[in-house]
């Protein structure tokens, strides 16, 4: 699930990238009553979504296929700056603020402690 900041974070985008709005940012979460539709798994995750994710362990099989994904910034628009491991390394790249995949991290530590010694 998302977090409130990621929601939030992904409402603030929604509205920039679309720019069909027009009420302000700060009108359209203060009116909004059923975030339902916000119930999806956005990625970076959280550190503790990652140990779900890792079943606890940062060299299972799970997260080195994560670290296997080509960095893929998504169609939209935003312009929030993120992680990827590129099979060699943790390097930084623009993500368009949707769908993309999990091979994306908010900081170069969890990129690194995550991904940093995939084969």
């Amino acid at each position: 699930m998302c977090t409130v900041r990621m929601k939030i974070r992904l409402l603030f985008a929604a509205l920039f990238v679309l720019n069909k709005c027009t009420e302000t940012a700060a009108q359209a979460t203060e009116t909004t009553t059923d975030d339902s539709w916000l119930d999806f798994t956005i990625y970076p995750p959280e550190p503790e979504e990652w140990e779900k994710i890792c079943n606890g362990n940062e060299t299972s099989p799970a997260c080195k296929g994560i670290c296997r994904l080509p960095v893929n910034p998504g169609p939209c628009r935003a312009f929030i700056h993120l992680w990827y491991f590129n099979g060699t390394s943790c390097v930084r790249f623009v993500y368009g603020g949707c769908l993309g995949n999990a091979n994306n991290f908010e900081n170069l530590s969890d990129c690194t402690r995550i991904c940093g010694k995939a084969t």
